[in-house]
Formats: structure tokens, C-alpha cells, sequence
């Protein structure tokens, strides 16, 4: 890759003093140094403004948002996930990108590029993304129906619902005892059901963590792997994990 050069700034002296260790920075400033992106130019060659604002515009990413319907296929190892999306203009579109946690229900918010795939015609891919928990009653049936939870499947999501309604996802998370009140969950399948809901928010909340940063969301599936239950304590204790 060729890569530009810039015209370096003088820096000022660095001080001799200790200086404070500022997490957030420190986890920003790594980011910034991961998402940062290359430039071909020929070495001998400086970028004037002009040429970097082309460029910049050229990078410029596509924006869609909607409802995913349907999940169509997604691989485990990396979590490479092609869906179908209700747009919230009404049109369906062909979706693929690195999704660790989509589930059908759920309101996508993405910003990627326009393909189109020789079988498969238009396509999104999606770069950067941001999902937003079912809300409504028909989503949350979407959602719970739909396998994202162990031991919930169409009939039981049915039973939620119409139990706790619209506050089924808080139930899940916080009261895990108040699910034996459905016939057919015991109290320790009330537990793992819980359990199951609330990894997938673990991985939810980092990818949260590093979209805001400009991070894609493969990281999150790493360091969901390599730290478990804690990536984002992690994390926040040494960014150099990054």
C-alpha cells in the first residue's frame, strides 16, 4: 500500500512532568490510530487540499435504517450476517456486513456502500452500524420468535408478551425469577433464559462502546472471545488491549 506523506507540524517540547494518565483519551486516541485509513499517492508526491477533500468525499458513506425482517444467513466464526431490512421508506433491501448480535425486530441504523452482486443484485454493505432493542409488540415477537434467545421460541415468546408485555426485554434482564410465572418455564430455565439474554447485551454494549469510537464491530466479537463476560471492564482497564 502506498501510503501519503505529510508535511509534519513542529511539536511542542514535551514537559518532564508526570503526566496524568487519561484513560478515555488514551482509548480514543487508539482508535483513531485502528480506523485511520490509507491514501495512494506516490511517495514523492505531497497531498494538497483539494486532493484530500476528493478523497474524503469519495469516502463518503451511504446511510440506510429500518426493521430487519428476516436473517438469511450468518456464520458463527465471525459473525458475517447477509439480512433482509424493512427500510423506513417501505422498501426491502439486501443487507451483509459483520453483525454480532442482529436479530430479526430489531431497528437498524447503518452506513456502509451500494454494491451489486452478480447473483444477487443490490446489496448494502454495511461498514458502521448501530441497533436499536424492538419496542412494539409486533417487533418483540419478531425478536423473541426468532431463536435470539435459548429456550424461546414462537409459542413462548407468545406467552411473554402477552404476560409483561411491551416490558418483556426489562424481565429478561432484571427479573429473571418473574418468567416461572409462564407454565412451562421452572425456575432454573427461568435462569439460563436470563443468562442467555444477558450476554447478548454484554456483546451489545461493546459494540455500542467501540461504534461510538469509529471501531467496526468484528473487535467486539474478539474481545467477546478472548475476555468473556467482561470485555468492556477490560477494556476500560488497559485500552492497549485494543
Amino acid at each position: 500500500v502506498r501510503t501519503a506523506r505529510f508535511t509534519p507540524k513542529p511539536q511542542p517540547e514535551i514537559s518532564q512532568e508526570t503526566v496524568e494518565f487519561d484513560q478515555d483519551a488514551a482509548i480514543n486516541s487508539l482508535a483513531q490510530l485502528i480506523r485511520c485509513k490509507t491514501i495512494s499517492y506516490d511517495d514523492s508526491e505531497l497531498i494538497d487540499e483539494q486532493e484530500f477533500e476528493k478523497f474524503q468525499e469519495e469516502s463518503e458513506l451511504d446511510i440506510v435504517s429500518g426493521t430487519i425482517q428476516t436473517i438469511l444467513y450468518t456464520n458463527d466464526s465471525n459473525a458475517y450476517t447477509i439480512l433482509k431490512l424493512l427500510s423506513d421508506s417501505g422498501n426491502t433491501i439486501t443487507a451483509v456486513g459483520y453483525l454480532p448480535y442482529a436479530y430479526p425486530g430489531q431497528w437498524l441504523y447503518a452506513e456502509g456502500k451500494w454494491t451489486n452482486h452478480k447473483t444477487y443484485g443490490a446489496q448494502f454493505n454495511i461498514e458502521q452500524y448501530d441497533l436499536v432493542m424492538p419496542k412494539t409488540k409486533e417487533n418483540l415477537f419478531l425478536y423473541l420468535s426468532s431463536g435470539a434467545i435459548k429456550y424461546i421460541g414462537a409459542a413462548t415468546a407468545a406467552l411473554l408478551i402477552n404476560k409483561f408485555g411491551e416490558n418483556v426485554l426489562d424481565i429478561l434482564e432484571n427479573n429473571a425469577e418473574q418468567l416461572s410465572q409462564i407454565k412451562g418455564i421452572s425456575p432454573q430455565r427461568a435462569i439460563e433464559i436470563s443468562q442467555s439474554f444477558h450476554s447478548q447485551m454484554i456483546l451489545h454494549r461493546i459494540v455500542d462502546y467501540l461504534a461510538i469510537r469509529g471501531l467496526r464491530p468484528i473487535l467486539a466479537v474478539r474481545l467477546y472471545r478472548y475476555y468473556g463476560e467482561k470485555p468492556l471492564e477490560r477494556v476500560q482497564e488497559n485500552p492497549y488491549l485494543l
